[in-house]
């Protein structure tokens, strides 16, 4: 099932740019940031959300996501079929890839299908089936462009292009730096023509250069609530949950290594892009995605660069096998269950869904000032938009007001002074644990009441 709980805020958006005929500048969906300035860098995004959901309903959002992760799919298979893989290793590489994608509808799957398509484009290049020209570069910053006006991970793929520009200046300059001439750096040129045609292009949205200001403010805010959102949080290794991660970060790593010592050479640019994904995947775990699209083709690629004897292609083999029977019965177990498209299951949790039914039918309370739990705000500000406004939901505006709320709750006084400052009149809570429960008791002098 798809249980996002942004997409709501995220169809909210798409709903007012189709009313209003304008892209938001500012905040109309709560009372505490309403009308400070949005940069709501998603919105091409929630125009294909809003008509998807309006006329295909849950089934809408199913099919679509089945288009994007198949995209993703085709996309990656484009790449192990340029670097030269054979067909069980590429079946085993795509299975591997798509394990460590998050099953989930998001703006992030539009970055990810990009970020692959700029891999092949850069390792096209580097290995001489793309050449360098005016079209390639237009192609380049019209790409940049619509990815900017979908998501904001179009940053992951400029720092690809820099790490591609980087690796090709370090393998023109160390020549010369050990006494030998300065061979041609046509390449890296070209790499470096690609990033200015890339950052460009990113600028080509509604908000212009306050896109990157948006970055900045993530970065700012990353180490303060790596506690309290889940995607943000380091990998852990304890959780049994993401064995796969772990396996390939070594493989990766050993790899690397024992191509170097073998070959003597290796392609700098593949080496920079790897250590940064593997650096940030491991302190954030939303980027893990982006980290199985780049290690596991330069694994395999590395790999069968080598050249393995027969006994370590048994052996590669046999551990291919067993992944994938692996991720397979992980698949059946987790999701076989979930797969009929027209189930009764809810995207929401259930408490918000009951909040919504409860206060639609309450007049009396309508307009009044909301305090909602952060992930219900993205359902609530949906459903109850304009009779009332949310107090926050998972846009990045929030996140300051995160911080300050999770402060707040923990004790009596400072609480109430929370309650007070943003002038809370409505309290929409989810129980921690536990559950109460209700008993009709009669009293001795015969009255019921219930406890």
């Amino acid at each position: 099932p798809e249980l996002n709980p942004d997409l709501f805020w995220h169809l909210s958006a798409g709903r007012q740019i189709l009313q209003t005929k304008s892209i938001p500048v500012a905040d109309f969906l709560s009372h505490t940031k309403g009308g400070q300035p949005w940069c709501d860098f998603e919105w091409l995004t929630q125009l294909i959300y809003y008509p998807v959901h309006h006329f295909g309903g849950y089934a809408g959002f199913i099919l679509l996501r089945g288009v994007l992760l198949g995209a993703l799919l085709a996309a990656s298979l484009a790449v192990l079929r340029l670097l030269g893989l054979r067909d069980w290793a590429r079946g085993l590489a795509a299975l591997l890839i798509m394990r460590g994608q998050n099953i989930s509808l998001r703006p992030d799957n539009f970055s990810l299908i990009f970020f692959v398509l700029v891999f092949w484009g850069l390792e096209s290049f580097r290995r001489g089936r793309l050449a360098f020209s005016a079209k390639h570069l237009a192609m380049c910053a019209l790409l940049f462009c619509l990815w900017a006006n979908l998501h904001l991970g179009f940053a992951f793929g400029l720092l690809l292009i820099g790490f591609y520009a980087a690796g090709e200046l370090m393998e023109t300059v160390l020549p010369w730096v050990y006494g030998r001439c300065l061979p041609p750096w046509d390449r890296a040129r070209a790499y470096l023509g690609f990033l200015a045609a890339a950052a460009l292009g990113s600028l080509c949205n509604p908000y212009g250069w306050k896109v990157y200001g948006v970055l900045l403010d993530h970065a700012r805010l990353l180490p303060a609530l790596q506690e309290l959102i889940h995607e943000w949080r380091p990998a852990d290794v304890t959780d049994l949950g993401t064995w796969p991660y772990w396996l390939l970060l070594v493989s990766s790593l050993a790899a690397a290594l024992l191509h170097f010592i073998r070959t003597r050479r290796t392609a700098y640019a593949h080496l920079l892009s790897l250590a940064y994904f593997l650096v940030s995947s491991s302190t954030h775990v939303r980027h893990r995605t982006f980290f199985f699209l780049l290690a596991v083709p330069l694994t395999l690629s590395w790999l069968a660069e080598l050249g393995p004897g027969r006994k370590w292609r048994w052996f590669l083999s046999a551990s291919g096998a067993a992944i994938a029977a692996a991720i397979l019965f992980e698949f059946a177990g987790g999701y076989w269950a979930a797969a009929p498209v027209f189930s009764k299951a809810k995207w929401c949790s259930e408490p918000a869904w009951m909040m919504c039914r409860y206060l639609a039918n309450e007049d009396r309370l309508k307009g009044k000032r909301l305090l909602n739990v952060w992930h219900h705000g993205g359902y609530l500000g949906f459903r109850l938009y304009p009779d009332y406004r949310v107090f926050y939901d998972g846009r990045y505006i929030f996140h300051d007001l995160l911080l300050e709320s999770s402060a707040a709750v923990r004790k009596a006084d400072s609480s109430q002074r929370f309650l007070d400052k943003y002038q809370v009149e409505v309290a929409c809570m989810q129980r921690g644990a536990g559950y109460s429960k209700l008993q009709k008791t009669v009293s001795e002098k015969g009255g019921k009441f219930l406890m």
